[in-house]
């Protein structure tokens, strides 16, 4: 018998290659209204989530839930979350009045000229010429993380009853001091950690859930990386390299 010959089999698996050397490679094209920044928002009694007869409902979802607009996925608002604050921004939103089928029209600056030319209607809301409401809304950029460990970027919107919320957890991280070699200093919004959870909040016959900020902890030396990842962030924030599209499901994060 004539001797078999034995052939080495060539492996398909790929060859060595360095991701970190194509870091970034394919997104050179993309800009702001290429990426959508999921919205943190608290899940309501009225929210389609919570309702088995609604196409957006989420198994187990309830109100006072945390949920993320982009992922869907839901978190115990009692138990909360941690949140790194990154940037602030103070907008007027563009909406279609709710009984008009409601709808996210943008948003513009609070010296906006379409401010001043905005009358009140019966309901104390600023209305442009063009029927759209003019809502005072304060934008918290954050970093979120349910372990500790994992961390997302997201985007809390906090309008009416919600801005004194919004207000005091500015002042709370305003406050916030280090001393440093010239005295004591204000340190970077993304210095601190905070845990967010949602209480049940009343006026009248109305009920609903709202936000509570309870500080944490500054990031310790072992975060330098997420540190680093959100001062990145905010620096896009502040450029405004991504567009904002609210859901425009308003029940979802209920405007009190």
């Amino acid at each position: 018998m004539a001797k078999q010959e034995v052939v080495k089999k060539e492996s398909n698996l790929p060859v060595a290659f360095d991701m970190e050397q194509d870091a970034n490679l394919g997104f050179e094209e993309a800009d702001g209204d290429s990426y959508a920044i999921p919205f943190l928002a608290i899940l309501q009694k009225l929210s389609g989530q919570c309702d088995p007869d609604k196409a957006s409902y989420i198994e187990g979802a309830k109100a006072g839930m945390f949920m993320d607009t982009v992922t869907n996925e839901v978190f115990d608002g009692e138990k909360g979350i941690h949140i790194i604050p990154c940037h602030y921004q103070r907008v007027f939103a563009k909406w279609v009045p709710r009984d008009e089928g409601g709808g996210f029209k943008g948003i513009i600056p609070p010296d906006s000229p379409e401010i001043d030319n905005a009358h009140r209607n019966e309901s104390g809301v600023f209305v442009t010429d063009d029927g759209l409401e003019l809502r005072d809304t304060r934008y918290h950029y954050v970093f979120y993380s349910v372990d500790g460990t994992h961390w997302k970027p997201a985007l809390i919107s906090l309008t009416s009853t919600q801005i004194k919320k919004s207000k005091k957890w500015m002042a709370m991280m305003q406050g916030l001091k280090i001393e440093g070699q010239n005295g004591p200093f204000t340190p970077p919004m993304f210095s601190h950690k905070y845990l967010v959870t949602s209480i049940t909040e009343s006026k009248g016959d109305d009920t609903w859930k709202g936000w509570v900020f309870t500080p944490e902890s500054y990031l310790s030396a072992d975060e330098a990386h997420l540190y680093e990842s959100c001062k990145k962030f905010r620096e896009q924030m502040a450029a405004g390299k991504v567009q904002i599209q609210e859901d425009g499901e308003e029940e979802t994060q209920k405007r009190f």
